[in-house]
């Protein structure tokens, strides 16, 4: 089954058939599209169906799996049309997907995988240093860590809104 990430557009190609011979040929009108959310029986969209320029019988439909459209990451949704070719109506899935809340574009790479883990270790260097005692002050948004003597500062640790500094 497809699976998109919530937000995404997806666009389903479907054809139109003559009841008698199984021919491609033009919808009397506009197929229409729904689209059904796991068991329910309601459509929570029905997005328009296009012709395809100089397709006989050839249709596209664009789903644009939004939480404003009403979809949900988790979720599974079936996409339905209904035509109608010489006066006979007919019916079939178009597609059928899946919702995600991310997708593996949302991973982080091993670079930035393996940063974080340098950044993690150089503070774990710095409070390994700090035998003593650390004072934080949430005025300042400074922490002084001290030596073992809980008087001697070794250094002070800053948060700023560009990140973090130590002097």
């Amino acid at each position: 089954m497809t699976e998109l990430k919530l937000g995404e557009t997806i666009t389903l190609d479907f054809c139109t058939h003559a009841p008698t011979t199984g021919q491609v040929t033009d919808d009397d009108g506009t197929p229409t599209v729904e689209v059904f959310e796991d068991d329910t029986d309601a459509a929570i969209l029905s997005p328009t169906a296009v012709k395809r320029t100089a397709k006989t019988g050839n249709y596209r439909v664009a789903v644009a799996a939004t939480a404003g459209n009403g979809f949900e990451a988790g979720k599974s949704y079936n996409v339905i049309a209904t035509g109608t070719v010489g006066g006979v109506s007919g019916k079939g899935r178009v597609g059928q997907f899946i919702v995600r809340a991310n997708e593996i574009d949302d991973v982080p790479t091993a670079a930035e995988i393996v940063a974080g883990m340098e950044a993690a270790a150089t503070w774990l260097d710095i409070l390994a240093a700090a035998k003593g005692k650390v004072v934080f002050d949430p005025v300042a948004l400074t922490a002084v860590y001290y030596d073992t003597d809980d008087t001697t500062p070794l250094f002070t640790h800053t948060i700023t809104t560009a990140g973090r500094t130590v002097a």
